[in-house]
Order: structure tokens, then sequence, then C-alpha cells
């Protein structure tokens, strides 16, 4: 009897409610080697069939830890090999990246990984990037930018969709994530900077939750979640709004100005 997989209906419910993926989708899956990015790929393989999607495997070695980061390359490329999906990686000198642009470590990471997806997914054809963030990412986003000070759309947290950018995993959260990759027998690597408390991110994630959901409220994580999705409900329909009634302003200037001509 086939087993029961929960998670994967929730990742569905995920890609059909905000619309993610259609039939033949090309889609570029970020792959880091640790839980989530690996649990991600393992449950698109499971939706390959049925919506006849079309996978690669893009991995950047950030080259700021050394020997672990190359071993996660080499597991990532193994593991590509047992699945049979092709793998393109690249390693990029993020640290000197950072220095130039002045940027933290953590912004000029970001920034070579995106533009490294952008760059295999126009190289394939792809038309989706998939990542794995997930809803823990998306509760220590809002903390972060609740701090230092945000307005509307900051507060309605990471996007589960932005251009060709696609987060299955959003509305999962870590626990699960690990839990799944255990059930599943993955393996993946584990990071060792994710417990380095020099970022702010891991601050929160290590010192800043853990507090808030044990001196005042246990569903912190769940309460911050549904009033991110909330307030880009809220942000949503203001921008609907502002784009229909500038339309309407648009067009009316437009009747005026061919009035004046008519005289």
């Amino acid at each position: 009897m086939k087993k029961s997989n929960p998670l994967l209906g929730k990742v569905k419910k995920t890609i059909e409610k905000y619309q993610m993926l259609t039939i033949k989708a090309r889609i570029v899956v970020g792959v880091s080697g640790g839980p989530d990015s690996t649990a991600l790929l393992h449950l698109l393989l499971q939706l390959r069939d049925e919506y006849e999607l079309k996978l690669w495997i893009a991995h950047l070695n950030h080259q700021l830890r050394g020997k672990e980061a190359e071993e996660e390359a080499r597991w990532v490329k193994m593991f590509a090999s047992k699945i049979g999906i092709p793998l393109i990686s690249d390693s990029f000198d993020v640290a000197t990246l950072a220095k130039r642009r002045k940027l933290t470590l953590e912004e000029a990471a970001r920034m070579a990984r995106y533009d490294f997806f952008e760059h295999v997914t126009n190289q394939v054809s792809a038309n989706k990037i998939a990542v794995g963030h997930t809803a823990s990412d998306q509760v220590e986003t809002i903390l972060m930018r609740l701090m230092k000070g945000t307005g509307l759309d900051g507060l309605s947290g990471i996007p589960p969709v932005r251009g060709r950018i696609i987060r299955p995993l959003i509305d999962i959260f870590r626990k699960e994530i690990e839990e799944y990759c255990e059930r599943n027998n993955l393996k993946p690597c584990l990071d060792s900077s994710n417990s380095d408390t020099s970022f702010l991110r891991n601050r929160v994630r290590l010192n800043l939750l853990p507090l808030l959901s044990q001196e005042y409220n246990l569903q912190i994580s769940k309460i911050l979640l549904q009033m991110s999705k909330n307030l880009r409900e809220d942000a949503d329909f203001i921008k609907r709004k502002g784009e229909k009634e500038f339309g309407k302003i648009f067009k009316k200037k437009g009747e005026n100005k061919s009035q004046r001509w008519l005289v």
C-alpha cells in the first residue's frame, strides 16, 4: 500500500493557491544541500509526472566555509547523479563581492545566488526558479524587518511568487522539513554557519524566537505567519485598487485631451 505523504499534499495546496506551476513547467531548483532545498527537490520529483516537469539543479559554492562548502558541492553532485537530474554548479567569491559593494555577507551571498540562478535559468531556457524558503524563514524575516522598521510590504514578508521565483515550502515550518528528510532517509548536509550568532537571522532563530515562544506566546510563529498572509492580502488589494483608480484618471485625462482637440 502506498504510504501517505501529508507534506506533499501541503506543498500541492501551496502551489495551487499561488498558481506557482503550469503543466510542462521548466524549473531550476536551487539546492544548497541543506534540509530545505533537499526536501524541495525531493517533493518536486514526486510532482514531476503529474505536472510533466523538466527539472535542473543549480548549486553555488559561496567560498565562505572552505572544506565544508566543498563537501556540500560534492554531496549535491552525488545526489543529482543518483536521482538523474542535470546539475549546473559554480563557485563565487562572496566575501570579495561584499567588500567591494559594502554589503553584509548575507546580502552579498543572496545577490550572488540569485544572479547565478537567473543565469542558469536563461541558459537552459527554464521559466521557473524554485527555492527552499520555509514558513520559519518567513517568521524570521518578519521579525528582522520589524526591528529595523518597515511598512506594509515589509511586514507581508517573503512573497510566495516573485517573477520567475517560486517558493513551494513557504507555508511549511522547518521542523516539518527536518522530519520529512528523516522519514525519507535523505541525509542532507548541515551548514555550521547556521549556529553562528554573529548573523542577525541566527540570533532571531536561536535566541529571540525561543524567548518569545517560552515567555510570551507558544504560538508566536504561527501568529506572525498568519499576520504576514493577512497583510499581503491587504497590500495586494491596495495595489490593485490603486492601479484601477490610476487607470481611470489616465483614461479621463486622455478623453479631456481629445475633447480639446475637437473644439
